[in-house]
């Protein structure tokens, strides 16, 4: 399933991305480093970028000035779905 995000922040544009920007996404069951993943922590949906470092995966944020979180690989992620696209809503 397709779905569409709203950029409600700044502080994205070293990826390209800024505030007012539509995120096209879709959900998927593989991962791999690199991309750009939805996750859903306590209701609130989440963008970071991954990175594969065994024996777990670094969950990047775009952005500020919050903590890059390390997840075991064993453990399910709550990822929502994978950035596609963006759009520029101008």
């Amino acid at each position: 399933m397709a779905f569409r995000l709203l950029v409600k922040c700044s502080g994205w544009e070293q990826y390209g991305i800024f505030r007012g920007d539509i995120l096209c996404a879709e959900e998927t069951d593989f991962l791999k480093a690199g991309q750009l993943l939805i996750l859903r922590f306590e209701e609130k949906l989440v963008v970071r970028k991954l990175e594969q470092c065994r024996p777990s995966f670094l969950l990047v944020p775009l952005g500020g000035k919050i903590a890059s979180l390390e997840w075991p690989c064993h453990v399910p992620m709550p990822v929502v779905g994978t950035v596609r696209k963006v759009i520029r809503n101008l």
